[in-house]
């Protein structure tokens, strides 16, 4: 008799635009259907719930997970129960805090579905010291039901050791991919002109949600000390609301007198567009996993100037481009002014990028080793036991 077929079922906190689903997106695009059902449980949000449901062999539901009153959270929980029985699921996987929460109060009932939990990103740089002590000692006290924790890059991984919020011998690493023949290389002429960006400026682009992590407070004093020592320097800032919207952006550059040096896109579908039509990428986030848009700055060929937290520091170096300390916005215009008076710089920078990405950030690269994972969780016979493996 045909062994059965192994069923994951993926966990997401969230399917609006971001890092997050676009690599759970880009893994079930790939993924060998034939060797593993997949099934997808993620709130019904714009643009991912139908990208998945639209992809042939997955099974999607939905399930909001975020946002949730006291009295909501007991209804969540049985559909989900329900779901994993309903479904006969033998490996969850869980992507994000809030789906990350779920997946082990699920593992410590459902003792023989095997549980494997993606952090992407250990986001407490910008936590208050209650709220950031609260949320390592629950991270804490689920370790034991958790059989694998991924990390999508080296240094989150050591973030991880630090922060004692994952066993040491359950820990792998799986770098996000992406597609780099999907991105545009750079260029300006008619897309800034399609875009609405001065033709003329040294344009820097972040593609970003609007949220405190990515402290883009710092990005916009930058900005506008390049504008007071009159760098022709031009902002665009690609990304939708989330914990703020625009207006508190706004208020920062005015504060900094730069008011007319940004373009705030909002959300967009062509992100590739702006990235082509940009000179150089910029990043000051706190802290993340590994970030999708920078690497898909790199893809089109884009010095980067980024923060020196980790995610960033598993792409960015002197041959891609420049780290700088978090919070720094005097090191930041600092390192923006050199690139603007360095076009041959940015070119070495950029081709740099390239070809990392092509050569360490590949969706294939990615698929192989989640199909890995799923096998050797699969091959294990005693699925009553938490264990780790090398």
């Amino acid at each position: 008799m045909a062994a059965k077929r192994p069923t994951v079922l993926m966990l997401q906190g969230r399917s609006d635009r971001g890092g997050g689903p676009a690599n759970v997106y880009r893994l079930l695009s790939a993924i060998d259907c034939e060797r593993f059902r997949i099934v997808v449980a993620c709130p019904d949000e714009e643009p991912y719930f139908e990208r998945f449901a639209a992809l042939p062999g997955v099974t999607v539901h939905a399930a909001e997970l975020r946002r949730l009153s006291p009295f909501g959270l007991a209804p969540v929980a049985r559909r989900l129960f329900r779901l994993i029985d309903d479904e006969r699921i033998d490996i969850l996987h869980s992507h994000g805090r809030a789906a990350g929460l779920w997946s082990r109060a699920i593992g410590s009932r459902r003792r023989a579905v095997r549980v494997v939990h993606h952090f992407r990103g250990l986001h407490v740089a910008h936590l208050t010291a209650v709220r950031r002590a609260a949320y390592l000692a629950l991270e804490r006290s689920l370790m034991r039901f958790t059989d694998v924790f991924v990390h999508v890059s080296a240094s989150e991984r050591e973030e991880g050791l630090r922060l004692a919020v994952a066993a040491a011998a359950r820990q792998i690493v799986i770098p996000n991919g992406i597609d780099a023949s999907a991105v545009q290389d750079c260029g300006t002429g008619e897309l800034r002109r399609r875009l609405g960006l001065p033709p003329d400026a040294f344009v820097v682009t972040t593609v970003a949600r609007l949220c405190h992590v990515k402290d883009l407070r710092t990005t916009a004093a930058a900005v506008g000390r390049l504008r007071a020592r009159g760098v022709a320097v031009h902002w665009a800032l690609v990304g939708g609301a989330d914990e703020f919207d625009g207006s508190r952006v706004r208020a920062w550059l005015g504060a900094h007198g730069a008011a007319d040096a940004a373009t705030l896109a909002g959300d967009r579908d062509d992100v590739d567009a702006w990235l082509a039509a940009s000179d150089a990428y910029v990043s000051t986030s706190l802290a993340e996993g590994l970030p999708t848009a920078v690497l898909e700055a790199c893809a089109a060929g884009l010095p980067v100037v980024a923060s020196d937290v980790p995610g960033n520091r598993d792409v960015i170096d002197a041959d891609v481009g420049v780290l700088v300390p978090p919070r720094d916005p005097a090191a930041t215009a600092a390192a923006i002014e050199a690139l603007a008076g360095n076009p041959q710089t940015c070119a070495r920078l950029g081709a740099g990028g390239a070809r990392r990405v092509a050569e360490r950030f590949t969706v294939a690269a990615m698929v192989r080793a989640h199909e890995e994972l799923y096998a050797r969780l699969t091959a294990s016979a005693d699925h009553g036991r938490r264990r780790g493996w090398q």
